[in-house]
């Protein structure tokens, strides 16, 4: 088996590893992790096949694997950005859609609040502390203020 051979065939490994995460976990976290891993696997992908003639390597593809690794770092900052908002917005950590899909396969098999709680906005997911709209965590120094001022 050749190098490029066994680069390819570890790339198609990630790749099902990547889109078995993607459709199995509701976790932003993971799914992030999963897009990530499908990424490195298209990068494994075109190394591989950057490499045609045993005497040529050709460096169009190594360059689009440099570019596509700063695009992939920024779109996963940016997707861990937009994770944490919504965290901080909802006290959830996956989408509703997720819960609707998984209590139609599985009715009654959740054990939080059942939907239409959710929908009318019946409080936060169980464990989650209530939190007012627009308020902010108290940082160390606030609390170390307000303890001086009394």
């Amino acid at each position: 088996m050749s190098q490029a051979a066994f680069y390819a065939l570890v790339a198609g490994a990630l790749t099902g590893i990547g889109i078995y995460g993607l459709i199995t976990q509701r976790h932003l976290l993971r799914r992030v992790l999963a897009v990530n891993i499908l990424g490195s696997s298209v990068f494994l992908l075109l190394v591989a096949l950057a490499r045609r003639h045993p005497d040529y390597v050709d460096p169009v593809p190594h360059a689009m694997v440099l570019t596509g690794i700063v695009i992939a770092v920024s779109a996963t900052a940016f997707a861990l950005v937009l994770a944490r908002r919504y965290h901080a917005a909802t006290g959830l950590t996956h989408l509703p859609e997720d819960e609707e899909s998984e209590e139609a396969l599985a009715p009654g098999l959740l054990n939080r609040r059942s939907l239409a709680d959710r929908r009318s906005g019946g409080g936060p997911p169980p464990g989650q502390p209530e939190r007012r709209q627009g308020a902010r965590r108290r940082s160390d120094e606030d609390r170390r203020s307000d303890e001086g001022a009394q």
